[in-house]
């Protein structure tokens, strides 16, 4: 079915086809059979926030199932949460590391 590329019978053609159907890849389906296979763009993907609200809760990812969509929503929030805490928490760290420089105690 495949030919074989290298001397070990190795096939790029193959490595190509077993990486489209499993890796996420959007599918145009043709009448002749010849299907097209596109990457899908994660970073341009929309994964939804945790709302009452279905339309802010639209995800693009819906079709790969529940936990796959819990999964990426979860890990925007965790960004979002760190992102944040680190910003709240970069006051304190100028102070520890300039130690006894900048600001002086003893009047």
């Amino acid at each position: 079915m495949y030919e074989a590329d290298a001397a070990n019978g190795l096939s790029w053609e193959k490595v190509v086809h077993e990486i489209d159907i499993n890796h996420p890849r959007r599918i145009d389906y043709r009448y002749d059979g010849t299907d097209s296979y596109e990457k899908w763009p994660i970073c341009l993907t929309s994964f939804g926030w945790f709302s009452p609200d279905p339309e802010i809760r639209r995800t693009v990812m819906g079709e790969y199932g529940v936990g796959t969509v819990l999964y990426f929503q979860f890990v925007k929030h965790m960004t979002c949460v760190f992102l944040m805490l680190s910003i709240l928490s970069l006051p304190s760290m100028l102070i520890y590391y300039s130690g006894n420089t900048a600001f002086s105690w003893d009047l």
